[in-house]
């Protein structure tokens, strides 16, 4: 190393002598700045190397003496602070020998080779002259380090700390195209941004603020969920919330990072609620048996459109870690101003993890709403989906997923039908927290249903379980479309 850098001052020194007597003395000058800097920084990293090392040392001492027997690490409150503080050493010991290694390593290779002015010189001179003085001041005290930006930046304290609030949250996008109108358009579904603050082991406050796509270009925005919690009881926890959330009913998920595909089942979209405003208890009963208990006002309404009350429940059972499935019941008036009709609604909900690499889903659902069809008759609908999922990779799965439903009185959907779709969707984790997909969805009836866009009339858009209706005027008795979807969630 020591001839390398005798060769490289020969041949610089050589450069200057040409380029003049004034700029070689400079250089010289700059070269023993450098190497004052180079010695004082080696000290610097072997002064602040053995500090950590001895450091260390003591914590692991510390730690043989605080920790109990046979007591798990995470119990004992000392043990996990001090593990913070021996992690934080070990980094900076690791920063360390990395810079080490870097300035033991550093060569010449890459430098361009040109003639330096005489006014650079004196500036770079400048400046390693103000940071040996520096390190000098340092070397010479037990002060901390002096503060640069990078550590500025370290020293900053974690926002998801104070005070235990987290946010999170998701944008989603997509292009959809539907076959039957030969239309397509690109679009923001919907963005997400969620605030949790948890004041302690008990109690919670979460609100779910979204700007939604209203289907027509416009936005709105909305409150999803918006809920208080509080946990009761030691041994058995008694988790009562208050406010709005999501329905605790149904296999597929309200918000698009938790879905396997772009749209819904037809059971998702017209046999279930999606959110639900009210009080509800919950409480794991083992590690196999929980259960809901919710008071409401009714499907997807914040303020109550009657003077009756909707309630439902669901129990979980978690047989093994692989496997989960949920007996719901719901009911109550849903009509406005009318208590003398109940919409009642039974649903089974199944997850299964057959292999690490394949999860299998499945939902039931059979429903009615009684006095509401024109002749004073109940309406009733069942239906069912089933998916699955499997990983390709560690970046790529394939989801598929058939549905079916079967609106018996025309209630839901608006025509006396068997709706059956069959859908594919492929997904790509692009990197963490971003998601795409593309998804084929093939939709028929033994109905004509589905209709076609002529002379500039705007085609429904049908996904997600707030639906526009089915137009006036049918065509077609199926219907393809194809959607890619962009989801990040932060």
């Amino acid at each position: 190393m020591k001839r390398y850098l005798g060769y490289v001052v020969t041949a610089v020194l050589l450069i200057l002598t040409l380029s003049g007597t004034a700029i070689a003395q400079d250089f010289q000058q700059l070269l023993g700045a450098v190497d004052r800097v180079e010695s004082n920084l080696k000290a610097l990293i072997d002064k602040e190397g053995s500090a950590r090392a001895a450091d260390i040392a003591k914590l692991r001492k510390e730690l043989t003496g605080q920790t109990v027997a046979g007591a798990p690490a995470d119990s004992n409150p000392a043990f996990a602070q001090f593990k913070r503080e021996l992690d934080s050493l070990r980094a900076e010991v690791s920063k360390l020998a990395v810079a080490r290694q870097q300035l033991a390593s550093a060569d010449l290779e890459g430098v361009a080779v040109t003639t330096p002015t005489a006014n650079q010189v004196a500036g770079l001179t400048e400046g390693l002259t103000a940071l040996n003085a520096r390190l000098e001041t340092y070397l010479t005290s037990s002060a901390a380090p002096p503060e640069t930006e990078s550590n500025k930046a370290e020293n900053v304290p974690d926002q998801s700390a104070l005070p235990s609030i987290k946010l999170s949250g998701f944008v989603d996008a997509s292009a959809i195209d539907d076959r039957n109108t030969d239309r397509s358009t690109f679009g923001v579904d919907e963005t997400e941004l969620d605030v949790e603050h948890n004041f302690s082991d008990k109690a919670k406050v979460r609100a779910d603020i979204e700007y939604v796509n209203d289907g027509t270009g416009s936005f709105k925005m909305d409150l999803e969920q918006g809920y208080l919690s509080y946990n009761l009881g030691s041994t058995q926890k008694w988790t009562f919330s208050f406010g709005k959330f999501n329905a605790p009913l149904g296999f597929e998920s309200c918000d698009a990072p938790s879905r396997y595909q772009h749209s819904y089942a037809a059971i998702s979209t017209y046999a279930i609620p999606c959110n639900l405003t009210g009080t509800s208890i919950y409480t794991q009963f083992s590690p196999k048996v929980d259960a809901i208990v919710y008071l409401v006002n009714g499907w997807d309404i914040n303020s109550d459109n009657n003077s009756g009350k909707t309630w439902g429940t669901r129990w979980g059972f978690t047989p093994n870690t692989d496997l989960n499935f949920g007996l719901s019941a719901i009911t109550g008036p849903e009509q406005l101003d009318r208590t003398d009709s109940r919409r009642s609604v039974f649903d089974l909900d199944l997850t299964y993890h057959a292999t690490p690499s394949l999860l299998i889903g499945g939902e039931a659902n059979y429903g009615m709403e009684s006095k509401v069809l024109a002749n004073g008759d109940d309406a009733k609908w069942f239906g069912f989906l089933f998916m699955s999922n499997i990983g390709l990779s560690g970046d790529v799965n394939l989801t598929t997923r058939v549905d079916y439903f079967k609106d018996y009185d025309g209630f839901s959907t608006g025509y006396s039908q068997d709706l059956k779709a069959f859908t594919v969707a492929p997904r790509l984790t692009i990197v963490d927290g971003l998601v795409g997909l593309v998804e084929m969805k093939y939709e028929f009836s033994n109905h004509e249903v589905f209709y076609t866009t002529s002379s500039g009339q705007r085609a429904v858009k049908r996904f997600g379980p707030a639906q526009a209706p089915l137009g006036a005027v049918v065509h077609k008795n199926n219907r393809l479309s194809l959607a890619v979807e962009m989801t990040y969630r932060f």
